[in-house]
């Protein structure tokens, strides 16, 4: 076959089977969709993997295999690499774009990957068929809708076959009547006689016409069923064997049971009974299970007895026939209950030791034993989930639901679930509710229960309230963590990072930003090193906000920009970036981060960061002179912050902060003043608001007062963003005092504070003197000077230059007269040094005044 394949699978034994390879072809060939629906063990993965394989029409061929526990995050991301894998020619572009699905993801940022996802089928420029296999695992009717209608809207080069054990939960009724669909069903894949006899002559059975005919009335074609007995016959007594053998699922199982079993020797049938608590069986966890050596014993039963598959191309992980594990273990039920839950605690106790938390908590729950169902969802799955990445341990948590039968277990469950679905009220009473019953356990277990109960009520209350409760009691629990955190087991030591990730979240918003940075560092080193990448990306986010707040752009650039390739979307990443590019005046991305910011999940959104994106929405009204809108929206904001007790002394100060820069553009420099003025004397106002009490008193005529209040910043010059504004007012005191040489010394240097950074919105805020200094901040050199500063009308005609209008069209936009334009234009001209309309405006754009 032509083109490239992604990751189809490898089929065992499979026999050539032309006619459903043809029935494929033709019916997806005037079609968009295929549908393969049909029971287990009917063939039908192995019929579609082959009919990939065999393709003579060059088509590319993107495979999906959805898993059990696959959150939408993946199956989007898993679904986008093998598109990428086979769209893509590594040949013609070096592997970059293919290699750009990048990792799996290790939280729900779901939209964020089903967005690349449509972003990837607008590539598809060949015929290519995406082949989406055991889609009954994907249950989430929402994720089953997204999927149709990315099908319903894929460009025409994209085919798409659906392969599932019953019919999706999707509207497909529109296809179905556009016939746009076509389907086969289980008698579609049903085995032949000529098929049949094929199969058995891979076992060395030769099948006269009756034995094939009594095998097709009692299989219906079953591909498993035909299997297992080609598996089970015996060469010298086949009619017998055909007629204990029955199509009917129920009646195959007994004849598993009766016949498979017990063709086996007791020590291995002991095995089989004992390992069938697992889907998926390693060496390892065969001989927890089983007792004794295994790796002889499973490669035998894959090789020779075929009672097994190895489910890796590395041979390391070996799978029943699903149909035969379920036998077994519904034997295995029967005869005894109790050493079936014993196995499950058995598989827990291997799962929990080699850090699987999904797995570990599936089992837990399952051997009914509460002593092991508290002790992994104390040191496993509450921690995991609180570290931002339990998808997998959800998938456990509600496939077990129902099964602790313990008060304990049942609560520690539903604040489990309940912390991870974002339900704040809940989980406070799930909180209370376990409290009551932590009495009595193990001094390990213990620690690790009250160290839950305060990070789950810390969630609560975030979720809630938009905080994470007292902040002394934030400490206390790191602290506790710091000192007892050997005593922990590796699992629950996981709560370390999670606390300080609160602590130094709140210490954030409570303005203590020296503190917090120290203690977000850590949190993000810790996660790091345990591999809590969804948590490292939380810490990221906020020192972003901090670096971009303090003007350290590329610093917070680079955070930011790193968590949300690791995360997906989150409000304070996009925060940090939309301050990054308004600091740096690229408003139109500042723009696109706000609303990225408020698009995202609600559910995730700490309601501080979500306020905060608000206010930088208002500065960019500031920077577009719109001031009424500006405090309109921060009036907003505050009503909310205290309606919401979300008012942070942060946020409260970032709120006055653009408050008076909205008065400062409207001119209304004595309410500044007057609110800031009473506040000098106690020494607890910050740089930032004494720079604007400073352009308010000169604003107001007070040169004087103006200067000594910027002095102490321009002597510490506290942060880049800070000491460039305060360099800027100084130039513009120096201008009242008409003292050029100061001012343009002032200038200067504000800008050498500023390029490191290419710190640019500065600039625009301060008076209007400064505002038209040159702005070349980019690599710290400064662009030719101007003969002479530019009035605000001359302003205005420059950014007409670089467009299309004439002089006379010019002036209808300004409501003045042509002449006006002209004389304008005329002093444009002479205060640049250039002579034509080209030459000023690349003499503008030199000076960054355009």
């Amino acid at each position: 076959m032509d083109g490239w394949t992604s990751h189809i699978p490898e089929s065992p034994s499979p026999i050539d089977r032309p006619r459903v390879r043809d029935l494929l072809s033709t019916r997806l060939r005037h079609t968009r969709v295929l549908l393969v629906t049909a029971g287990a063990g009917s063939g039908k993965t192995t019929a579609v993997a082959e009919w990939c394989k065999r393709r003579a029409f060059g088509e590319r061929i993107a495979w999906v295999s959805v898993t059990r526990d696959a959150s939408p995050a993946h199956f989007w991301w898993q679904t986008r690499h093998a598109l990428l894998s086979a769209v893509v020619s590594p040949s013609t572009v070096g592997g970059d774009l293919a290699n750009s699905a990048g990792q799996p993801p290790v939280t729900r940022a779901g939209k964020a990957e089903l967005d690349r996802l449509r972003r990837t089928i607008t590539m598809i420029g060949a015929p290519t068929i995406l082949v989406v296999d055991d889609l009954h695992y994907l249950r989430d009717v929402g994720v089953l809708e997204q999927l149709r209608d990315l099908i319903e809207h894929a460009p025409p080069d994209l085919q798409v076959v659906l392969v599932s054990r019953s019919d999706p939960a999707m509207r497909l009724h529109r296809l179905r009547i556009r016939g746009e669909l076509a389907e086969v069903r289980a008698r579609d894949l049903a085995f032949d006689a000529g098929e049949v006899t094929r199969l058995f002559a891979e076992y060395d059975l030769t099948l006269s016409d009756p034995q094939v005919r009594a095998l097709l009335d009692r299989t219906d074609g079953w591909a498993v069923g035909l299997r297992l007995a080609a598996m089970s016959l015996e060469p010298d007594a086949v009619d017998q064997g055909i007629t204990r053998f029955t199509g009917d699922e129920r009646t195959v199982m007994e004849y598993l049971t009766g016949e498979v079993l017990s063709h086996v020797p007791e020590p291995v049938r002991r095995f089989l009974l004992r390992t069938s608590v697992a889907e998926r069986l390693t060496v390892s966890l065969a001989e927890s299970l089983g007792g004794g050596t295994a790796d002889a014993l499973l490669a035998r039963l894959a090789r020779e007895d075929e009672l097994m598959i190895r489910a890796t191309r590395d041979g390391r992980e070996y799978a029943y026939h699903p149909l035969l594990r379920e036998m077994l273990y519904h034997q295995l039920s029967l005869e005894d209950g109790a050493l079936r839950d014993r196995q499950h605690g058995r598989a827990a106790a291997w799962y929990a030791a080699g850090g699987d938390v999904a797995e570990a908590t599936r089992h837990a729950l399952l051997s009914r034993d509460p002593e092991v169902s508290v002790r992994v969802l104390l040191t496993m799955t509450i921690p995991e989930i609180l570290a931002g990445q339990g998808d997998t341990a959800m998938t456990a948590l509600r496939e077990t639901a129902g099964r602790g039968g313990d008060p304990l277990v049942d609560a520690l469950h539903a604040a489990a679930r309940h912390a991870y679905e974002r339900d704040g009220a809940s989980l406070s009473a799930d909180v209370d509710e376990t409290g009551r019953h932590l009495a009595g356990l193990p001094t390990d277990v213990a620690e690790a229960g009250q160290t839950a109960l305060n990070l789950l009520g810390m969630t609560s209350s975030v979720l809630r309230t938009g905080g994470a409760g007292d902040l002394d009691e934030v400490r206390n629990v790191v602290r506790r963590l710091r000192e007892g955190a050997l005593a922990l087991s590796p699992a629950a030591a996981r709560y370390q990072p999670v606390a300080e990730t609160h602590l130094g979240v709140e210490l954030m918003w409570t303005g203590q930003t020296a503190e917090s940075e120290w203690h977000l560092r850590a949190a993000a080193d810790n996660a790091e090193h345990q591999r809590l990448e969804g948590l490292r990306t939380q810490c990221l986010s906020h020192l972003a906000v901090l670096d971009a707040r303090n003007g350290a752009l590329a610093s917070a650039r680079h955070r930011a920009e790193s968590a949300l390739r690791e995360v997906g979307d989150t409000a304070t990443a996009h925060l940090a970036l939309a301050q990054v590019s308004l600091q740096q005046a690229d408003f139109d991305q500042a723009a696109r981060h706000v609303v990225l910011g408020l698009a995202a999940d609600e559910s995730m959104v700490d309601r501080r960061a979500h306020l905060a994106v608000r206010l930088t929405a208002a500065e960019l009204l500031l920077a577009h002179d719109a001031p009424a809108k500006a405090a309109a929206t921060v009036a907003q904001v505050r009503a909310e912050a205290e309606e919401t007790q979300a008012g942070t002394p942060l946020l409260r100060h970032w709120i006055d902060l653009v408050d008076a820069d909205a008065r400062l553009a409207g001119a209304d420099y004595a309410t500044v003043a007057e609110q800031l003025r009473d506040r000098v004397g106690d020494g607890d106002l910050l740089p930032a608001e004494l720079i604007r009490l400073a352009q308010a008193e000169l604003g107001l005529g007070r040169t004087k007062q103006a200067e000594q209040l910027l002095q102490p910043i321009l002597a510490e010059e506290p942060t880049s963003v800070a000491a460039v504004e305060a360099w800027l007012v100084q130039a513009a005191v120096q201008d009242r005092r008409h003292d050029e040489a100061a001012a343009e010394d002032a200038r200067r240097h504000a800008m050498d504070l500023a390029a490191p950074e290419r710190l640019r919105l500065p600039f625009l805020r301060t008076p209007a003197r400064s505002r038209r200094i040159e702005m070349a901040v980019d690599g710290g050199a400064a662009a030719p000077a101007l003969l002479e500063a530019l009035t605000e009308r001359e302003l205005t005609v420059l950014r007409y230059l670089p467009t299309m209008r004439g002089n006379t069209e010019i002036g209808e936009c300004m409501f003045v007269s042509v002449n006006t334009v002209k004389s304008h234009l005329k002093a444009v001209y002479r205060k640049l040094a250039v002579s034509n309309r080209r030459e000023a405006v690349n003499r503008a754009r030199e000076l960054h005044l355009l």
